[in-house]
């Protein structure tokens, strides 16, 4: 509202001058102002269609997708990058994609409010009040640290469990005790017992998981002159 507020303030001085100049050597004053009301949307118009028109813009649509679509059935994604979780919310709620995946924003679950939010998510099991730093007073407090928190679920889930984005402290004893694969565009998060060491089988695994992924997003990826890298499209590109 304030970069508008100036903008306007501008806006009017610049046509009111405008007018003045114009309304001596062309028309009357009274004709002035109804053009320039005209010409002005108009000439917007036609210089900004172009990059304003998002009519066919789907590429969050299939981003979120392309990450559904590649995990297993009652999955537990922990998402702790913007993009990944609105586009990835929105097509379970409000599209009804791949409900049977849990999805919980790893950010908000570090408020110590999340405790009233356990409730709602029936399958996880929360070590504690809220996802903290270990060794601190909000972990003494009846915090859980992260490696807590995935041992806590391993056995409900196993090894369906997955991040996108980083995790919000630095945790030795999850670096010990897990591993993170890569998985599309997702992490798999592994038990460093269970991680193996098979390069075929995770190549032929990973190979599926990316045909999976370039069904949705390898034809159609955003325009870089349309979506240059100040816009959140470009950011798909950029991952895939």
């Amino acid at each position: 509202m304030h970069p508008n507020v100036l903008m306007f303030m501008l806006a009017g001085i610049g046509i009111h001058k405008s007018i003045v100049i114009v309304s001596g050597i062309i028309c009357p004053p009274r004709l002035v102002l109804p053009i320039m009301v005209l010409l002005l949307p108009v000439a917007t118009y036609h210089r900004n269609y172009g990059i304003s028109d998002q009519s066919t813009n789907t590429y969050f649509q299939k981003y979120a997708s392309s990450i559904l679509d590649t995990l297993p059935q009652n999955s537990l994604l922990l998402i702790n990058y913007d993009q990944q979780w609105t586009s990835v919310r929105y097509m379970q709620e409000c599209e009804g994609v791949r409900q049977d995946v849990t999805s919980i924003n790893l950010s908000m679950m570090s408020y110590p409010w999340w405790e009233s939010k356990h409730s709602l998510y029936e399958d996880v099991n929360f070590p504690g009040t809220h996802y903290t730093k270990g060794n601190t007073l909000p972990w003494q407090d009846g915090g859980f640290t992260f490696s807590e928190f995935i041992s806590a679920n391993v056995e409900h889930f196993g090894a369906h469990i997955f991040i996108g984005g980083r995790i919000n402290f630095e945790d030795p004893d999850f670096n010990e005790q897990y591993e993170e694969v890569p998985f599309g565009l997702v992490q798999q998060i592994q038990s460093q017992e269970l991680v193996v060491g098979a390069a075929e089988l995770y190549r032929t695994d990973s190979l599926q998981i990316w045909r999976t992924i370039s069904n949705h997003l390898s034809s159609d990826l955003p325009c870089e002159r349309k979506y240059p890298p100040s816009t959140w499209e470009w950011t798909i590109r950029r991952e895939w």
